[in-house]
């Protein structure tokens, strides 16, 4: 079993878990490699459709992660917009 196989899982996990959104971007930049470099390593391997469904699940919850960063730093960039804005109407 290469190291591959379980780096993946690790930064699968520890991104998912992560709970400071300063560091979330890292974590899932960091699973993304993690995943996408097992993903070329399953291309010619033999293991089996689990595995790749473990990969794929793990994808789709890495995809989530993304979407929630992005969507959090819209709604802070929102927030200090109003914010400077009645600042400035005073």
């Amino acid at each position: 079993m290469s190291d591959l196989h379980s780096q993946w899982q690790d930064h699968h996990r520890k991104a998912a878990f992560e709970s400071s959104p300063r560091d979330l971007s890292g974590q899932v930049a960091a699973a993304e490699e993690a995943v996408f470099l097992r993903m070329e390593e399953l291309r010619t391997s033999s293991d089996r459709q689990v595995v790749r469904q473990a990969v794929s699940d793990a994808i789709h919850l890495l995809s989530g992660l993304k979407n929630k960063m992005l969507r959090s730093t819209i709604a802070i960039e929102t927030e200090q917009r109003l914010w400077l804005g009645d600042l400035n109407s005073r």
